[in-house]
């Protein structure tokens, strides 16, 4: 997928790809593309051997591989020799077995760039939905929101906004609950964790609202009603995401000190080194890490 936005790009944009060569190599020439011309090598990853590169396999060694990747690449942008990263999917299983204690690659880059506070914004076409909470399972989803986590996600989604030249953002918070929780009859969270989050919101002059229903609100903010959406958990902000267009999504990391961007879909393993992975999102991904970094 990578290998192929880039040669879709044509060399308009200054890319380097981070990695040991022989594996570029190897999949560019299985591919039966082009081998990148710039490929920043990995010190630590320099006493794994080349081999045989099993496609869609799981395995501790290539959970290292890219997450020591990640970690260069971040580690670039801290000093100044990139101007934006661009991650592709991993898989959480790979990670885990490599040792890496996160649940992806955003909780890993906000740790090497020692960013206080992150969150995840995917958008797609007129869409940016924000996650208050991300990888976890479902049932934790209601203990691990509180008020000030989820003003914190409000106050970066309106900084995103105003860098992206929005004047007063219009950010619309979802509830949790089927109907927003239909004044307590379908739980409490709303009134108790989500609304004092978004009066905090309103005091400081913010333009937002909600507890607004999820299946309402996403069709509201397509029409141009808002400008993001303050989604509670994964599904919740993803699934209409991916829906609208599932092939250019972007996800972009809020409250980082650089600027990191990533396809808004998964590792597909189950298609890996068929060549035949749609590369769309990873050039519309690449597309907005320059455009964000002023490259190009």
């Amino acid at each position: 997928m990578a290998l192929k936005a880039i040669q879709a790009l044509g060399g308009s944009l200054p890319l380097e790809c981070v990695g040991p060569a022989w594996l570029w190599t190897a999949s560019a020439e299985a591919l039966h593309l082009p081998v990148p011309g710039r490929i920043q090598e990995v010190p630590c990853l320099g006493g794994i051997e080349p081999r045989a590169i099993e496609y869609g396999k799981v395995s501790e060694v290539w959970g290292k591989i890219a997450m020591e990747c990640v970690r260069a690449a971040a580690e670039a942008c801290m000093r100044g020799s990139a101007g934006a990263m661009i991650t592709a999917p991993v898989t959480k299983e790979g990670i885990h077995l490599a040792g890496y204690d996160c649940e992806g690659h955003t909780d890993f880059i906000a740790g090497v760039t020692n960013a206080e506070r992150h969150a995840m914004m995917v958008s797609a076409g007129p869409l940016r939905v924000v996650l208050a909470t991300v990888h976890q399972a479902l049932r934790d989803v209601p203990g691990a929101l509180t008020a000030d986590g989820i003003f914190d996600t409000i106050e970066l989604a309106r900084e995103a906004g105003t860098k992206m030249g929005i004047a007063q953002p219009r950010i619309a918070v979802c509830g949790l609950n089927p109907h927003a929780g239909e004044s307590g009859a379908f739980g409490d969270e709303e009134e108790e964790i989500i609304l004092p989050a978004i009066h905090a919101a309103q005091l400081n002059g913010w333009a937002v609202s909600g507890p607004h229903p999820a299946d309402s609100v996403f069709r509201a903010a397509r029409e141009g009603t808002y400008d993001f959406v303050i989604a509670l958990y994964h599904d919740q902000g993803m699934i209409p995401v991916k829906l609208i267009d599932p092939d250019h999504g972007v996800n972009l990391t809020l409250g980082l000190p650089i600027v990191r961007t990533s396809p808004a879909h998964g590792s597909a393993y189950d298609i890996a080194g068929k060549g035949v992975a749609r590369h769309g999102s990873m050039v519309e991904a690449i597309t907005v890490a320059a455009r964000l970094a002023g490259i190009g």
